[in-house]
């Protein structure tokens, strides 16, 4: 598997002329787009991520588990990351399966077929993604091989983020960022560990930064003469430049920003001795830097960004709801302990007033002088540059030779460091090219800069009136759901522990959280008791509605008519919700007919799941039984049939789906081979107490945190 983003950008730059340098405008169209794939089942999560991140990159969508092991073993798509959802329902193998089986994890003799072919790749970057962010831990995903997690949707600005981290974590073990151990021994383990930081620091020296140029061929004495601080210094500046070279495509165009900067604060600091100048230095490499690491997964959007004039380079960052690029740096960068003056810099070198920690005002002031040469108006970028002389003390002509020096300084950095640059611009040069037609479309920029922040402005603001609509509407619907629940439970038996001659029952009840359509209910005649379980199609006022039609129907028929029979009753409420529904809903129902005197009850199912019985002796038997759902469209309806012992000491169990079609904390379905386990369980305890064991059974594999997503109902039948 190729590095994230692997194909990244083309070679740019290097051949540009002195009067076009700068202003590359092909070059956004030259950068190629990562492509992810993300396997999620459900259409409406992909639509709108898909709708998230298609600006900036290619996407392709797999609704299973199937169609996920296609694209990983298709040899022709390199993807720079996968989006894993975790649940995957209708898969065999759910997002932590799929995760461990890329990771060389999974054991590959129980695989599907279609997935025997998926190669091992463990480096390429998983980002899982999940609805219910507390269910799982970062860390507890990071174990099964994922990378990172996010919560759906996912946002552009988190993923990318993300991926900055991943693809800069990968590369950390290169150089680490600043060392923090005073002893030789510290320094000669990074150069043992790390030989390109010898490279990078002889390449620095060569150019004239952190030590004279005439040390460069002595690394001993250059180590010395830096000492631990500078060490640290040109370690932070030695890790950007291994960014750099990682890639040998890597822009140089956006490399130039960062040298750019790099160069400006050295000259500032050598000029004012306001500060360290080793330090100084190593902050200007971070100042864009964060460009940089974005390119590596998204190259368009870091050029994007980096061809937009230094002034409105945050702007557009937040009209794009994107990281900005100096925290995208600082984040990655946590572990080396930067300094807190360091840190302040980098955050503050866009501001628009002077900052008042010096080193902060020297990054401040190289923001304001690489500017100068880089897109807008190059008058007013000129005279922003000439500004910066009061904040730090320097006359006009001081600021005019930093900016004429500034040019040979990054084209000898981009010699010393092997990376190709576009063509520096002499400074007398850069300003004589502009024209006032130049001047005015910046104007224009500007204006249109200004109208985005407003409009992005009145977004926000109507982002929040829209969620705090939405808290409102939300609020509303709970309250309903709760009335809905509550007239819901109504039809249900008022005592769910009932004794009836030789048969006791004891029966469970929870709606779901978005109420469903469950319903259970119990009779007797001179002959028999009567028990009936049924399950309507669908969650929400709607099913609700149709069970309350349901059970009605079903009491008012028995009312009327004492001794109707179990199949003529089901053939009643088929028609019953046919001519009330049309077919948009349908309902699964079993009656149970246990007699007073005897050993066989009968069971009538319209579609409704198996009945489990357990003789005295404990074994336990499914009573199979088919026949169609209510209300569903078909010209034949038909009732499945089935008999089941009922001796003194049998124990029946009656429950509608929502009881075992869940997928547990493991990704698999709970079925019901489990809830047979449940019930031999229960054999020696008493009707009650089997029933809350078997319901705390349920609970302790459901996903923690995931709401119920449907009705679960549970009747337990003993005979005496």
């Amino acid at each position: 598997m190729r590095e994230i983003g692997r194909t990244g950008l083309r070679r740019l730059g290097g051949g540009g002329s002195a009067g076009t340098a700068g202003r590359p405008a092909h070059l956004a169209a030259t950068a190629e787009r990562a492509t992810l794939l993300y396997i999620e089942d459900n259409r409406d999560n992909w639509e709108v991520t898909e709708l998230q991140l298609r600006r900036r990159f290619d996407l392709v969508w797999a609704r299973n588990d199937e169609e996920a092991c296609k694209a990983l073993s298709d040899e022709s798509r390199q993807f720079a990351a996968v989006l894993m959802d975790i649940e995957l329902q209708g898969s065999r193998l759910s997002g932590i399966d799929l995760t461990k089986l890329v990771r060389g994890a999974l054991d590959t003799s129980k695989l599907p077929p279609y997935a025997k072919q998926v190669p091992v790749r463990r480096d390429l970057p998983i980002i899982f993604v999940t609805g219910y962010s507390a269910r799982y831990t970062e860390n507890e995903l990071i174990a099964q091989g994922g990378n990172r997690m996010l919560t759906k949707p996912v946002n552009f600005g988190e993923l990318s983020m993300a991926l900055s981290a991943l693809a800069f974590g990968a590369s950390s073990n290169t150089i680490a960022g600043p060392q923090k151990s005073s002893q030789v021994s510290g320094v000669a383990r990074l150069l043992t560990d790390n030989p390109r930081f010898h490279a990078h620091l002889k390449s620095l020296a060569e150019a004239g930064l952190f030590a004279p140029r005439g040390y460069a061929s002595d690394v001993g004495a250059l180590l010395g003469t830096l000492g631990k601080q500078g060490v640290d210094a040109a370690a932070v500046a030695a890790t950007v430049l291994d960014l750099v070279h990682r890639r040998s495509d890597m822009s140089g165009y956006l490399t130039a920003l960062v040298y750019r900067r790099a160069i400006a604060c050295h000259l500032i600091a050598t000029r004012t001795a306001v500060v360290d100048v080793e330090r100084a230095t190593a902050t200007g490499f971070l100042l864009d830097a964060g460009l940089l690491i974005r390119a590596i997964h998204d190259p368009a959007g870091a050029l994007e960004i980096g061809m937009a004039p230094a002034a409105s380079r945050l702007q557009r960052e937040h009209v794009g709801n994107e990281i900005e690029h100096p925290e995208r740096i600082l984040e990655v960068a946590q572990a080396w302990n930067l300094d807190e003056d360091m840190i302040v810099a980098v955050q503050s070198h866009h501001e628009r007033e002077v900052p008042g920690d010096a080193l902060a005002r020297v990054a401040w002031a190289a923001e304001r002088l690489a500017a100068v040469f880089e897109t807008g108006d190059i008058v007013a970028n000129n005279a922003a540059a000439m500004a910066t002389g009061k904040a730090l003390g320097l006359m006009s002509k001081d600021v005019e030779a930093l900016l004429e020096e500034l040019p040979d300084r990054v084209r000898l950095l981009g010699e010393t460091t092997d990376t190709e640059l576009p063509a520096q611009t002499p400074y007398k040069t850069w300003i004589g090219s502009a024209t006032p037609p130049l001047a005015v479309l910046a104007r224009a920029y500007r204006e249109l800069e200004s109208t985005s922040e407003a409009l992005l402005a009145e977004k926000r603001g109507l982002a929040d009136r829209l969620a705090s609509a939405n808290d409102i509407l939300a609020a509303s619907h709970k309250k309903d759901l709760a009335l809905i629940a509550a007239v819901q439970t109504m039809l249900l038996p008022r005592d769910t522990l009932v004794r009836r001659d030789r048969v006791q029952l004891a029966a469970f009840y929870r709606a779901a959280d978005d109420c469903g359509g469950d319903w259970w209910w119990h009779d007797q005649d001179e002959e028999r008791v009567r028990v009936f379980i049924g399950d309507v199609s669908g969650h929400g006022a709607g099913s609700a509605m149709v069970t309350g039609s349901i059970a009605s129907a079903t009491r008012l028929a028995r009312t009327l008519s004492p001794h109707i029979g179990a199949v003529d009753l089901l053939q009643l409420l088929h028609n019953e919700l046919w001519g009330m529904a049309h077919g948009d809903y349908h309902m699964t129902m079993a009656i149970l007919e246990i007699p007073k005197q005897g050993s066989t009850a009968h069971i009538y199912s319209a579609a409704a799941p198996h009945i489990l019985a357990m003789n005295a002796e404990g074994k336990v038997s499914a009573a199979v039984t088919r026949g169609t759902p209510l209300g569903l469209p078909t010209e034949t309806f038909t009732v499945g049939r089935a008999e089941v012992s009922v001796h003194p000491g049998s124990r029946l169990m009656c429950f509608t789906d929502g009881l075992y079609e869940f997928h547990t904390a493991s990704g698999q379905e709970l079925g019901v081979r489990s809830m047979r386990k449940f019930l031999s369980d229960s054999r020696n305890l008493p009707l009650d107490e089997a029933l809350r064991g078997i319901m705390r059974s349920v609970d302790a594999v459901h996903p923690r945190d995931v709401p119920q997503g449907d009705d679960m109902t549970l009747v337990l039948i003993d005979i005496a």
